[in-house]
């Protein structure tokens, strides 16, 4: 795996002049993993989470043109081993007896911040050059091949006379959901200049309503849901030392399409719509936490997503979905009374990922019984 991002800023705070950064993690990653799922004929639906270790290399180069440096660039390389956490999603097909196919979400626990530092140059020689680098987590889909030495003869027999099987989602459902949030909120100031991003995670749990039309294997639908959250972060501020942002979601909730494809007792599907999110912001002062700039604001923006249910009895079934709600800029006024903000315009970017588990009971839903 080799994932690589630079960025530049046209505010370099420490030198005047244009900073660049960069990171590529790793040229390869290794993680243990567990897998614990259900199966029915040749599909199995899973979760799995374990442990990985990779390579971080960064940069940062800045041409510092300003005192107390003359004419020249400054630049300084760093590279460690990091450990982190592995936790996702997957549904995979057997094609054959020693074949399948897999499709598979992961989110790798890199929650790593570290300086990368190194001497300065013409006539800053004999002082340091830094960069700070934030890394928050990176997301993965796969999409993979495996081969099985040895297996059983798979038999591939249909469920039980017992067990009821959806050949056909149509119908009202109604369910509930538990959800694993993470947020990306940034804070920049009007001039622009970007500060800190704050991840703020956590959970979520909530219900969902929709209803289901069918034609064929195609399947179509609409849905409304609503959860609870609790998703909070904070980062100290990198253009006013000294001082803090915070971020928490309370709540989000969507209305959304769907497209599907079901077979036998499995639906994968795909979805999109609208958003929305209850959040509040403030920026504080690092060592005594007083507040000096708080906003609420209901934002909205656009969810996409996708999922794999499956009916595991009678009118009852159960999902695994991502979801990635893309809830834009907006600018925002920080005021508390009697306290002048420090910052009283700020535009806050917004972004959130959701891993979730729904369960979810349909009236009229037509069994077919497999012998």
């Amino acid at each position: 795996m080799k994932i690589s991002a630079s960025a530049v800023s046209p505010y370099s705070l420490d030198t005047g002049s244009d900073t660049i950064a960069s990171t590529r993690i790793g040229n390869w990653y290794a993680a243990v993993t567990g897998r614990f799922g259900t199966a029915w004929d040749r599909i199995l639906v899973y979760i799995k989470g374990g442990v990985g270790f990779s390579n971080i290399k960064s940069s940062e180069m800045d041409a510092c043109t300003a005192a107390p440096c003359s004419a020249g660039r400054l630049t300084t390389t760093g590279s460690s081993d990091h450990p982190f956490w592995v936790a996702g999603v997957g549904v995979e097909y057997a094609f054959n007896n020693n074949w399948s196919v897999k499709g598979e979400y992961l989110m790798l626990g890199m929650f790593q911040k570290y300086a990368v530092c190194g001497p300065g140059a013409a006539a800053a020689a004999g002082s340091t050059f830094c960069g700070v680098h934030n890394i928050e987590g990176v997301h993965t889909f796969k999409l993979g091949v495996n081969y099985y030495f040895n297996p059983p003869a798979r038999s591939y027999t249909k469920a039980p006379p017992i067990a009821a099987v959806y050949d056909d989602w149509r119908g009202l459902y109604v369910g509930a959901n538990g959800s694993f949030g993470s947020s990306r909120t940034c804070f920049e100031t009007l001039v622009p200049r970007r500060d800190k991003c704050i991840a703020a995670t956590g959970g979520l749990a909530g219900g969902q309503v929709g209803y289901r039309w069918q034609s064929s294997w195609w399947v179509f639908g609409l849905e409304a849901q609503d959860d609870w959250a609790n998703l909070s972060g904070s980062t100290v501020s990198k253009l006013f030392p000294g001082n803090s942002d915070r971020a928490r979601i309370d709540g989000i909730g969507m209305f959304t399409g769907q497209v599907g494809y079901g077979w036998n007792s499995a639906l994968v599907y795909i979805k999109g719509g609208a958003a929305v999110a209850t959040v509040r912001y403030n920026t504080f002062v690092t060592a005594t936490n007083m507040i000096n700039g708080a906003a609420t604001e209901t934002r909205q923006g656009v969810a996409v997503g996708t999922g794999v249910e499956v009916g595991f009895a009678q009118n009852w079934s159960m999902a695994l979905e991502y979801d990635r709600l893309f809830m834009g800029t907006r600018v925002m006024t920080l005021g508390v009374p009697a306290i002048t903000p420090l910052i009283p315009f700020e535009g806050i970017h917004q972004d959130i990922d959701l891993a979730t588990v729904r369960v979810n009971y349909r009236w009229g839903a037509p069994v077919v019984a497999k012998y």
